[in-house]
């Protein structure tokens, strides 16, 4: 019965979306945030690294050729027509490059909290 549960727990856990908040080392304190949710995986970048002209949902582009392994998670934000910056995350150090035609960012990553369910009004 524990060993149910204990299985029940890691699958939940599996499914729930990976959220990163990550900073800027590059001279500035630019904030990217991650979300690794499958096909609706997303990312935000600081606005000196998204095209004139360029798609995205308020902010949020898609995160897409995602491969995540033990060491590393890599993929590509679909900024703009063209414009497909690489992203790169060491899970191991939690640092994290985006480099792209429109520019390069450096910072480091940690695990976002969880968005509540509860509101303050």
């Amino acid at each position: 019965m524990v060993m149910l549960f204990l299985l029940a727990m890691a699958a939940a856990d599996a499914e729930a979306p990976l959220r990163l908040t990550c900073h800027g080392s590059t001279g500035n304190n630019l904030q990217v945030d991650v979300v690794i949710d499958g096909p609706n995986s997303r990312i935000r970048v600081p606005d000196e690294l998204v095209p004139y002209v360029h798609g995205g949902d308020h902010g949020w582009f898609k995160f897409k050729n995602i491969k995540i392994e033990p060491t590393r998670i890599t993929g590509s934000a679909a900024l703009a027509l063209g414009s497909n910056p690489k992203v790169y995350i060491d899970r191991q150090t939690g640092s994290m490059t985006i480099s792209g035609w429109s520019g390069d960012w450096a910072g480091t990553c940690e695990r976002a909290p969880e968005p509540s369910q509860a509101t303050k009004f």
